[in-house]
């Protein structure tokens, strides 16, 4: 192991309050999401107060995208109503994905700094890209020059919030990385200077075990509790030595989420949580794991059988599957 982390404090958790997922595509459009019903903040609301119960402070995710000449588009209710959906104690983990065809630095910043003039006050943190190294879309890797854009923007958000005296943390995310040749990993390694890991928090990670491909079968080699210890050893041991991001650099769970549907059931669900939050809780120490976020609160269709549709612990109507209460209790427990 490449070192421990001493006296961390409890692991911090959140999750993403929607329902729309993104889904594979090639056009960018909103076809390429799963969507349903309206959301409802009374109710969604009503289920992340649930969820929180005494915990200090629990962490709300939400998306918006850059698409160039310094905009950000917000096409997310949850991130337009932030207000509506925040609750005491309550602090957001905003992502923004890069969407522009080209690379203007000077663009990219000011939409940055728009991010902070709407939103500083109630961030905890602020990841910088979505998925760069998931190359078609929704992932950021079909964005050229997507290294570049991470680095100097998290070097700009780093400095947007000391300069406004806001303790925003500031990061990004990658999906698991297996291979040598990863364009995304080997372009990014060249740009790691002492600037930028000086304004990086943390990394997060955006993974899926047993959804998009099987694993084992609970005590058979290679099941679940392993997978996920292999992943998050591999991220931080080789991925992140690689690129010479060092072991003080935290790594968050951004993403975790196990989807119902047919041959997939609710129970399954609950066992999965149960199963990866308890193991990634076990390797907080020594791979320095601090945050957890779950996705999604409820399902963006519950009478839809595909796969992106029913990632909910909830229903879409608001009617909670057992992994709801599975997921209070993780957090009452570790939170």
């Amino acid at each position: 192991m490449t070192g421990e982390a001493k006296n961390l404090p409890p692991m911090i958790f959140g999750i993403y309050p929607g329902g729309v997922a993104g889904a594979p595509g090639n056009t960018g459009t909103v076809a390429d999401f799963a969507v349903g019903k309206a959301d409802n903040p009374i109710q969604i609301r009503r289920a992340l107060a649930q969820l929180q119960g005494s915990t200090s402070l629990f962490i709300i995710r939400s998306y918006v995208h850059y698409i160039g000449q310094g905009i950000i588009e917000v096409s997310s209710s949850i991130v337009d109503q932030l207000d509506q959906y925040r609750g005491p104690c309550q602090q957001v983990d905003l992502v923004v994905g890069y969407h522009a065809d080209s690379y203007v630095k000077q663009d990219w910043q000011q939409g940055l700094s728009q991010l902070f003039d709407q939103y500083g006050p109630l961030l905890h943190s602020l990841q910088i890209a979505e998925e760069p190294n998931l190359y078609h879309f929704p992932g950021d890797g079909v964005f050229p020059q997507i290294s570049q854009v991470i680095v100097d923007g998290v070097k700009w958000a780093k400095q947007e919030a000391l300069k406004r005296n806001l303790t925003v943390k500031i990061g990004f995310n990658t999906l698991p990385s297996f291979a040598e040749t990863d364009p995304f990993w080997n372009s990014l390694k060249e740009l790691v200077d002492a600037s930028f890991l000086a304004s990086l928090d943390y990394v997060g990670l955006d993974f899926f075990p047993d959804v998009f491909r099987p694993v084992a079968e609970d005590g058979q080699p290679m099941d679940l509790r392993q997978s996920v210890q292999a992943v998050l050893t591999h991220l931080r041991e080789s991925t992140l030595k690689k690129a010479n991001i060092p072991f003080n650099v935290p790594i968050h769970i951004a993403e975790h989420g196990w989807a119902t549907g047919p041959d997939r059931s609710y129970e399954r669900q609950a066992q999965v949580l149960e199963i990866v939050i308890r193991s990634i809780y076990e390797l907080r120490q020594t791979l320095h794991i601090t945050h957890y976020e779950l996705f999604a609160l409820r399902d963006a269709d519950s009478s839809n059988p595909g796969l992106f549709h029913q990632f909910g612990l909830l229903r879409d109507d608001y009617s909670p599957k057992p992994g709801f209460l599975t997921y209070q209790r993780l957090i009452n427990e570790f939170g």
